[in-house]
């Protein structure tokens, strides 16, 4: 199988758990136009227990290298007595986090939405998801500004996900983020990132139905140096809590 390769030193940060990370600062901004993203709120039917099961699936973002969201989220979530179930086919992550929290998650340092397309479907042979919460898309921008691949590809396999999960649960509740910009050595690749997220709005849009919604989250706007690790890639632990507020306003 083929995960997108990033130029050297990117690969290496997509590969390697990083020890250290920088301070955050103040968060800078990166404007985009998103475009509008679909109101259709987040639904998705609760299990035979009572508790919505959530999937976090994304790349080493949604993993933890060494930053995850999911921590932030799963304190905010039990805080405010909204209890969820996190599913997934991966146990905690390249970070280091306390126990006593829900580590399930379907996270995959290095790999684009193709190689997630790819296996999903047997992954979900393991667990139902009622909302999935994606973050992809950062390592297609890479592979794409080498020429590996292409936005419509990888916009292919977008769709890909959204049906796999439909399939196994035809009311599930589907929530792409607009993916966190570059920054550092790696800012260039913006523009690219720009328009995977305007394409992820116009996917939303296309796919959403009543059974089964699509929305879009923005975690990009307002993001910048001070949400990012040193690598310029993953998020800090300022980015990783401030990415968990968005998906906890969503999952409101």
């Amino acid at each position: 199988m083929h995960h997108s390769s990033l130029p050297l030193g990117a690969r290496a940060f997509f590969v390697l758990a990083l020890a250290a990370c920088g301070d955050p600062g103040d968060a800078g901004s990166l404007p985009l136009d998103h475009g509008r993203a679909p109101d259709a709120g987040v639904g998705g039917d609760a299990g035979s227990d009572g508790m919505r099961r959530v999937l976090p699936l994304g790349d080493s973002i949604t993993l933890g290298v060494p930053h995850t969201y999911r921590y932030a989220l799963a304190r905010a979530l039990s805080e405010r007595g909204q209890e969820v179930d996190f599913v997934g086919s991966v146990q905690g992550s390249d970070g280091i986090y306390p126990d006593g929290w829900d580590q399930d998650h379907e996270g995959h340092s290095g790999w684009s939405v193709g190689d997630i397309d790819a296996e999903l479907e047997g992954w979900l042979r393991g667990y139902t998801a009622d909302v999935a919460l994606v973050h992809l898309g950062t390592n297609d921008v890479a592979a794409v500004r080498e020429g590996e691949i292409s936005l419509a590809e990888s916009e292919a396999s977008m769709r890909g996900i959204v049906a796999k999960l439909r399939a196994q649960n035809p009311r599930v509740a589907i929530v792409l983020a607009q993916i966190l910009p570059y920054g550092g050595e790696f800012a260039s690749f913006n523009a690219t990132v720009d328009d995977w997220n305007r394409r992820l709005v116009v996917l939303a849009s296309a796919l959403t139905t009543a059974d089964s919604p699509v929305s879009v989250v923005d975690m990009n706007t307002g993001f910048g140096e001070g949400d990012l690790d040193e690598d310029g890639i993953h998020p800090s632990a300022a980015g990783a809590a401030r990415m968990a507020g968005v998906w906890a306003d969503a999952l409101r």
